[in-house]
C-alpha cells in the first residue's frame, strides 16, 4: 500500500418516481392527438374560409363574414346590441 493513493468511492442513486411521473404527464399533455374531431361549425367556418378568402394588393385577408341563416343560433343579443349602439 501507498500512502497517499487512498481513494474513496460513494455512489448513491435515487429514483424518483414524482419526476418521471411528471414528465410522462408532460408528454402525454404535449403529444398531438391522433386524430382531430371537428364539429359541424368549426367544419362550417373552415369550407367558407376556404371558399371566400382573398388576399388585397397590401397583402391582407379578406374573408366574407358568414351569414348565420337560423335566427335561433343567434341567442337574444338584440338588447345588448341597442344598449352598445345608444352609447355610441
Amino acid at each position: 500500500m501507498q500512502s497517499g493513493s487512498n481513494k474513496i468511492s460513494c455512489h448513491l442513486s435515487i429514483v424518483d418516481t414524482r419526476l418521471d411521473d411528471t414528465l410522462r404527464s408532460f408528454w402525454e399533455i404535449e403529444a398531438l392527438p391522433e386524430k382531430t374531431l371537428v364539429d359541424d361549425e368549426l367544419k362550417y367556418c373552415m369550407e367558407h374560409f376556404d371558399a371566400t378568402h382573398n388576399m388585397d394588393s397590401n397583402g391582407r385577408y379578406i374573408v366574407q363574414m358568414p351569414i348565420i341563416t337560423d335566427k335561433d343560433k343567434l341567442g337574444s343579443s338584440k338588447n345588448l346590441a341597442v344598449k352598445n349602439l345608444i352609447v355610441l
